[in-house]
Protein backbone atom coordinates (compact mmCIF):
# COMPACT_ATOMS: atom_id res chain seq x y z
CA UNK A 1 0.00 0.00 0.00
CA UNK A 2 1.43 3.37 -0.87
CA UNK A 3 1.55 6.33 1.64
CA UNK A 4 -1.19 8.10 -0.39
CA UNK A 5 -3.43 5.34 -0.06
CA UNK A 6 -2.42 4.48 3.87
CA UNK A 7 -3.14 8.41 4.17
CA UNK A 8 -6.52 8.44 2.30
CA UNK A 9 -7.65 5.08 4.63
CA UNK A 10 -6.53 6.99 7.41
CA UNK A 11 -8.54 10.21 7.04
CA UNK A 12 -11.96 7.99 5.84
CA UNK A 13 -11.36 5.91 9.15
CA UNK A 14 -10.90 9.56 11.53
CA UNK A 15 -14.34 11.02 9.62
CA UNK A 16 -16.11 7.46 10.66
CA UNK A 17 -14.50 7.91 14.03
CA UNK A 18 -16.18 11.45 13.78
CA UNK A 19 -19.54 10.62 12.88
CA UNK A 20 -19.42 8.02 14.94
CA UNK A 21 -18.53 10.00 17.88
CA UNK A 22 -21.22 12.62 16.84
CA UNK A 23 -24.17 10.28 16.46
CA UNK A 24 -23.03 9.21 20.28
CA UNK A 25 -23.06 12.80 21.11
CA UNK A 26 -26.92 13.25 19.59
CA UNK A 27 -28.21 10.02 20.78
CA UNK A 28 -26.80 11.12 24.44
CA UNK A 29 -27.64 15.06 24.58
CA UNK A 30 -30.25 15.20 21.90
CA UNK A 31 -30.26 18.51 19.39
CA UNK A 32 -30.37 20.93 22.08
CA UNK A 33 -27.12 19.50 23.58
CA UNK A 34 -25.25 18.56 20.22
CA UNK A 35 -21.98 20.72 20.24
CA UNK A 36 -18.55 20.43 18.24
CA UNK A 37 -17.11 20.40 21.78
CA UNK A 38 -18.50 17.21 22.81
CA UNK A 39 -17.99 15.49 19.51
CA UNK A 40 -14.50 15.93 19.87
CA UNK A 41 -14.14 15.19 23.78
CA UNK A 42 -16.16 12.21 22.49
CA UNK A 43 -13.48 11.34 19.88
CA UNK A 44 -11.18 12.35 21.72
CA UNK A 45 -9.26 14.79 19.29
CA UNK A 46 -9.36 18.51 19.99
CA UNK A 47 -12.04 20.89 18.26
CA UNK A 48 -9.30 22.17 15.80
CA UNK A 49 -9.14 18.54 14.11
CA UNK A 50 -12.75 18.13 13.58
CA UNK A 51 -12.97 21.30 11.60
CA UNK A 52 -10.55 19.90 9.35
CA UNK A 53 -13.18 16.68 8.01
CA UNK A 54 -16.29 19.28 8.97
CA UNK A 55 -16.02 22.80 8.51
CA UNK A 56 -18.76 23.61 10.63
CA UNK A 57 -21.60 22.16 12.58
CA UNK A 58 -23.72 22.01 9.71
CA UNK A 59 -21.68 19.82 7.85
CA UNK A 60 -21.12 17.45 10.71
CA UNK A 61 -24.98 17.39 10.88
CA UNK A 62 -25.65 17.02 6.93
CA UNK A 63 -22.96 14.22 7.42
CA UNK A 64 -24.60 12.32 10.32
CA UNK A 65 -27.57 12.56 8.17
CA UNK A 66 -26.52 11.12 4.90
CA UNK A 67 -24.94 8.40 7.69
CA UNK A 68 -28.38 7.95 9.11
CA UNK A 69 -29.62 7.83 5.35
CA UNK A 70 -27.65 5.32 3.63
CA UNK A 71 -28.13 2.43 6.77
CA UNK A 72 -31.98 3.08 6.32
CA UNK A 73 -31.53 2.12 2.45
CA UNK A 74 -29.18 -0.50 2.99
CA UNK A 75 -31.97 -1.62 5.25
CA UNK A 76 -34.43 -0.88 2.56
CA UNK A 77 -32.46 -2.86 -0.12
CA UNK A 78 -32.75 -6.03 1.93
CA UNK A 79 -36.44 -6.06 2.79
CA UNK A 80 -37.19 -5.70 -0.93
CA UNK A 81 -34.97 -8.01 -2.52
CA UNK A 82 -36.30 -10.99 -0.03
CA UNK A 83 -38.73 -13.62 -1.57
CA UNK A 84 -41.73 -13.06 0.63
CA UNK A 85 -45.38 -12.38 -0.41
CA UNK A 86 -45.68 -8.88 -1.80
CA UNK A 87 -47.90 -7.73 0.91
CA UNK A 88 -45.41 -9.08 3.68
CA UNK A 89 -42.66 -7.29 1.90
CA UNK A 90 -44.58 -3.88 2.11
CA UNK A 91 -45.67 -4.34 5.92
CA UNK A 92 -42.03 -4.54 6.49
CA UNK A 93 -40.62 -1.90 4.23
CA UNK A 94 -43.66 0.41 6.00
CA UNK A 95 -42.78 -0.64 9.94
CA UNK A 96 -39.09 -0.12 8.75
CA UNK A 97 -39.59 3.16 7.23
CA UNK A 98 -41.55 4.40 10.49
CA UNK A 99 -39.73 3.27 12.89
CA UNK A 100 -36.53 4.95 11.40
CA UNK A 101 -38.25 8.47 11.11
CA UNK A 102 -39.37 7.99 15.10
CA UNK A 103 -36.09 7.20 16.36
CA UNK A 104 -34.75 9.40 14.21
CA UNK A 105 -36.42 13.01 15.32
CA UNK A 106 -33.72 14.65 16.97
CA UNK A 107 -31.80 13.92 13.90
CA UNK A 108 -34.44 15.58 11.63
CA UNK A 109 -34.90 18.67 14.13
CA UNK A 110 -31.19 19.23 14.25
CA UNK A 111 -31.58 18.91 10.39
CA UNK A 112 -34.01 21.89 10.43
CA UNK A 113 -31.99 23.90 12.22
CA UNK A 114 -29.07 23.24 9.84
CA UNK A 115 -30.95 24.27 6.79
CA UNK A 116 -31.50 27.46 8.45
CA UNK A 117 -27.28 28.33 8.68
CA UNK A 118 -25.85 26.21 5.45
CA UNK A 119 -24.48 28.57 3.01
CA UNK A 120 -26.09 28.70 -0.75
CA UNK A 121 -23.71 26.36 -1.98
CA UNK A 122 -24.13 23.92 1.28
CA UNK A 123 -27.44 23.58 0.25
CA UNK A 124 -26.78 23.46 -3.58
CA UNK A 125 -24.63 20.44 -2.53
CA UNK A 126 -27.46 19.13 -0.10
CA UNK A 127 -30.29 18.84 -2.89
CA UNK A 128 -28.29 17.54 -5.42
CA UNK A 129 -27.36 15.03 -2.81
CA UNK A 130 -31.16 14.36 -1.72
CA UNK A 131 -31.93 14.06 -5.61
CA UNK A 132 -29.87 11.51 -6.12
CA UNK A 133 -30.68 9.01 -3.18
CA UNK A 134 -34.16 9.82 -3.96
CA UNK A 135 -33.32 8.86 -7.45
CA UNK A 136 -31.60 5.36 -5.93
CA UNK A 137 -34.47 4.54 -3.85
CA UNK A 138 -36.93 5.07 -7.04
CA UNK A 139 -34.57 2.34 -8.62
CA UNK A 140 -34.62 0.04 -6.27
CA UNK A 141 -38.17 0.47 -5.73
CA UNK A 142 -39.25 0.60 -9.58
CA UNK A 143 -37.44 -3.36 -9.41
CA UNK A 144 -39.38 -4.26 -6.88
CA UNK A 145 -42.78 -2.97 -8.25
CA UNK A 146 -41.72 -4.72 -11.61
CA UNK A 147 -41.52 -8.18 -9.52
CA UNK A 148 -44.70 -7.86 -9.01
CA UNK A 149 -46.16 -6.77 -12.09
CA UNK A 150 -48.44 -9.98 -12.58
CA UNK A 151 -50.96 -7.96 -9.34
CA UNK A 152 -52.10 -5.94 -12.19
CA UNK A 153 -51.53 -2.41 -11.05
CA UNK A 154 -53.12 0.52 -11.82
CA UNK A 155 -50.16 3.19 -12.20
CA UNK A 156 -46.21 2.73 -13.18
CA UNK A 157 -44.03 1.48 -10.51
CA UNK A 158 -42.22 4.69 -10.20
CA UNK A 159 -45.76 6.19 -9.31
CA UNK A 160 -46.28 3.47 -7.14
CA UNK A 161 -42.83 4.34 -5.36
CA UNK A 162 -43.98 8.01 -5.33
CA UNK A 163 -47.63 7.53 -3.80
CA UNK A 164 -46.68 4.86 -1.18
CA UNK A 165 -43.43 7.49 -0.20
CA UNK A 166 -45.74 10.22 -0.50
CA UNK A 167 -47.69 7.87 2.24
CA UNK A 168 -45.81 7.56 4.40
CA UNK A 169 -44.03 11.27 4.62
CA UNK A 170 -47.09 13.14 4.65
CA UNK A 171 -48.76 11.25 7.63
CA UNK A 172 -45.37 11.23 9.60
CA UNK A 173 -44.85 15.32 8.81
CA UNK A 174 -48.45 15.80 10.19
CA UNK A 175 -47.59 13.75 13.07
CA UNK A 176 -44.24 15.56 13.84
CA UNK A 177 -46.02 18.49 13.77
CA UNK A 178 -48.80 18.07 15.28
CA UNK A 179 -51.68 18.02 12.38
CA UNK A 180 -52.40 14.26 13.04
CA UNK A 181 -52.22 13.46 16.97
CA UNK A 182 -53.31 9.41 16.60
CA UNK A 183 -50.20 7.01 16.26
CA UNK A 184 -49.43 6.31 12.11
CA UNK A 185 -50.07 2.82 11.72
CA UNK A 186 -48.64 0.56 8.82
CA UNK A 187 -51.34 -1.74 8.47
CA UNK A 188 -53.56 1.60 7.72
CA UNK A 189 -50.77 2.72 5.07
CA UNK A 190 -50.37 -0.70 3.19
CA UNK A 191 -54.70 -1.22 3.47
CA UNK A 192 -54.61 2.76 2.03
CA UNK A 193 -52.07 2.00 -0.46
CA UNK A 194 -53.67 -1.11 -1.84
CA UNK A 195 -56.49 -0.43 -2.24
CA UNK A 196 -55.84 2.88 -4.09
CA UNK A 197 -52.84 1.17 -6.55
CA UNK A 198 -54.82 -2.45 -6.90
CA UNK A 199 -57.52 -2.70 -9.88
Amino acid sequence: MSVKERREREKKQRRETILNAAIDVLNENGFIGFSMDKVADKAELSKGSLYLYFENKEKLIIGIFWRKMKALADSINKILNQDKPFEEILMEYIESALNFYRSEQGLFKLMLSAFSAVPHNVMEELRKSIKDFTNEQKETFVEFFSRFSDRDFKYEPVELFLILRGMITSLLMANFFGTYKKDVKPEVILDIFLKGVMK
